[in-house]
């Protein structure tokens, strides 16, 4: 559980600088500033989604499904909270084009670490089995 949420976090972080450049290349320093601070918003309750999940591995099937549904919740409902306090609450993100710096870095970086955390969750397992056949199809 550790070494993926490790990998998350590594993950995220590098994601983070790549859309806190292309940012920067189009809004400079603004750009910059709602890179960082979207990032932060979507790192949080991304990485509380995936310690959700992981915890649920080895749980039963009904623990595993409200684990997932609560973690799609607890992201969902915290970055879009999250964000909308943040951009109501600080006029600076409201000037003039950093609005669109602003929501576009969170839609990016809410997709990208939604993509970085299912693609850690679906991997299989190194000490996993493959599934024997039955032979009727060989």
């Amino acid at each position: 559980m550790i070494r993926t949420v490790g990998y998350f976090l590594g993950g995220a972080v590098i994601g983070w600088l790549v859309i806190g450049a292309l940012c920067y290349a189009k809004w400079e320093v603004a750009g910059l500033y709602c890179a960082l601070t979207t990032g932060a918003i979507c790192i949080i309750p991304t990485s509380l989604s995936l310690m959700l999940a992981l915890w649920s591995r080895e749980r039963t099937a009904s623990e595993q499904l409200s684990a997932i549904m609560g973690g799609m919740a607890l992201r969902i409902g915290m970055v879009l909270g999250l964000g909308l306090t943040i951009f109501l609450a600080f006029p600076y993100f409201k000037e003039a084009g950093r609005e669109y710096a602003y929501w576009g870095s969170l839609l990016f970086f809410y997709l990208f670490t939604l993509g970085w955390e299912t693609f850690l969750l679906a991997r299989p397992k190194k000490d996993a089995q493959p599934v024997a056949s039955n032979g009727a199809g060989e």
